[in-house]
């Protein structure tokens, strides 16, 4: 049972096992919360949505602004992955890449912020960096 649902060796038994309980338990979950807030669950699994909302909980704005930030910052993760998984690109296109993917990450967030809230978060991302 618990032993198995929190493996993380890679015995192929115990793996095919934990996803089967996992199933299960996600099953369970959904039919006891039905699916609207099953939805809102699963959101709040992801690590990147947790952070997008403790972000606009941070910087002070709507709580309706918290989707637009989660899908900027999901679509900023998954091209930032892609661009460093890219073997045809030299270290330096890399580089390049990267830079402009957060630029455009800044300009996304910065409408969705506005003036004041971005400058709020530029001063706590730029401090982390």
């Amino acid at each position: 049972g618990q032993a198995v649902f929190y493996y993380s060796g890679n015995d192929p038994l115990a793996l095919k096992q934990q996803k089967q309980l996992r199933a299960q338990s996600d099953a369970i979950i959904k039919t006891t919360l039905g699916e609207p807030f099953y939805a809102a669950y699963q959101l709040n699994q992801d690590p990147l949505y947790r952070s997008s909302k403790a972000m606009a909980e941070q910087l002070g704005v709507a709580q309706k602004s918290v989707m637009s930030i989660y899908e900027i910052n999901r679509a900023t993760q998954a091209e930032l992955d892609r661009i460093r998984k890219d073997i045809n690109m030299t270290s330096d296109e890399k580089v390049e890449a990267l830079s402009q993917t957060q630029v455009e990450q800044q300009q996304s967030l910065q409408q969705i912020l506005g003036p004041e809230a971005f400058e709020r978060w530029l001063q706590t991302h730029t401090s982390l960096h």
